[in-house]
């Protein structure tokens, strides 16, 4: 397990301090009927999200409506799925027994549908670990501009 959460750290550019955060926002454990357990850091990560990205928006002086659409323009579920797919990071979900397979029958395979919290979740873990500035230089260094990519290359193929 370490070592995969270690190598998607790699893949995510995140220098960890504690790797633990990074395996539960991976985690599709269910818990209930229909709550898994990393969409707490999900919902924590997006808000994060729309905080850190409204604030590039702030300081170019737009108004609250222009803040609120272009900062929709790239936290969308469409644009998080689309960067979530390039960054072929798929093969790092799991739950307690297993990691992420294709090769399982349908009701063994782990949630990995168009709407997913990963990247979400794993910026709340990167807040967790290493507090909100490091959490704010990983989203604009490294996510911000794989979300302008993977939206400019959903409007090219006329899917957004």
């Amino acid at each position: 397990m370490k070592e995969k959460m270690i190598k998607l750290a790699e893949i995510l550019n995140y220098e960890y301090q504690n790797i633990d955060y990074l395996y539960e926002a991976m985690n599709v454990k269910l818990i209930g009927k229909k709550t898994y357990k990393n969409e707490s850091m999900a919902t924590f990560g997006d808000s994060l999200l729309d905080m850190v990205i409204s604030l590039i928006y702030f300081k170019e002086g737009l108004n609250k409506k222009d803040v609120t659409d272009r900062r929709s323009e790239l936290v969308n579920n469409k644009v998080l799925f689309e960067t979530f797919k390039k960054l072929d990071i798929k093969h790092y979900i799991h739950n307690e027994v297993t990691f992420y397979k294709e090769d399982v029958k349908d009701n063994e395979k782990l949630s990995f549908k168009s709407h997913n919290q990963f990247l979400e979740s794993i910026a709340g873990a990167i807040f967790l670990d290493l507090g909100y500035l490091k959490a704010e230089r990983w989203i604009l260094d490294f996510l911000v501009p794989k979300l302008i990519e993977s939206r400019k290359e959903l409007i090219t193929n006329n899917l957004l």
